[in-house]
């Protein structure tokens, strides 16, 4: 199916199913919702952090920091005068406490972590245990395709890039919760190929598209799995 151009594989992609056998597949349409529900669950651990947090500053957005390091990350954005400013909190391993990273400064000067240190240790412990210090990833049917989660967004790209003058990215941002029409709208794709660029920007090919890419319900993750 896939030996033409890429801009032609994403056209086959919007009017049809990538092959795959009649049972046991999923679309990237379903994964991405379940995605979706996962992030809301992230946000609902974040919750008692933020408003504890909220006291001293105004926090822009936070999330988990999905890495295949070894420390376990809080990715803080926050109102800092007149600018945002962007703070890690991270427990390592090793010494099991907090440590801060990039422009903490006021979170520092204001003792903000000190204060609240048994709220953060609580609320990376159940981050952990609920598994958002990892990102996940699942090729498509086809192979032509790689399905990846984060934290805060879903991406599906080439899985192989086989010319220089062809690169596709799909992005659908969590960071805010919307009906699907809306979510659908904000997708944001990214590629070499005009033709693809101008099929998916209507939201209708998007929704094909995303419905039409399908991967074998064995390599979805379990953590996504449980938010059917």
């Amino acid at each position: 199916m896939f030996n033409n151009s890429l801009s032609k594989n994403i056209s086959k992609i919007i009017e049809k199913d990538e092959r795959h056998p009649l049972q046991g597949f999923v679309s990237a349409l379903d994964v991405l919702k379940l995605a979706r529900k996962r992030y809301i669950f992230m946000k609902e651990i974040l919750k008692p952090l933020v408003i504890a947090l909220s006291k001293y500053i105004e926090i822009v957005d936070i999330s988990f920091y999905d890495s295949s390091s070894d420390d376990f990350i809080i990715n803080l954005e926050y109102k800092n005068g007149d600018k945002n400013s962007r703070a890690l909190i991270f427990q390592n391993n090793d010494d099991n406490d907090i440590h801060l990273s990039l422009d903490s400064s006021l979170l520092e000067s204001m003792h903000i972590v000190d204060f609240n240190k048994r709220i953060i240790l609580d609320t990376l412990a159940k981050g952990l245990a609920s598994g958002f210090n990892e990102s996940l990833k699942m090729d498509s049917s086809s192979d032509l395709l790689t399905i990846m989660i984060h934290n805060n967004r879903f991406e599906i790209y080439q899985k192989k890039i086989q010319s220089f003058e062809e690169y596709f990215k799909l992005t659908s941002q969590f960071l805010d919760i919307k009906n699907e029409s809306d979510w659908l709208g904000d997708v944001q794709v990214t590629s070499d190929s005009d033709d693809v660029m101008r099929k998916l920007s209507d939201i209708n090919n998007v929704k094909a598209f995303l419905e039409h890419v399908k991967v074998n319900e064995k390599d979805v993750p379990k953590c996504l799995i449980k938010y059917k």
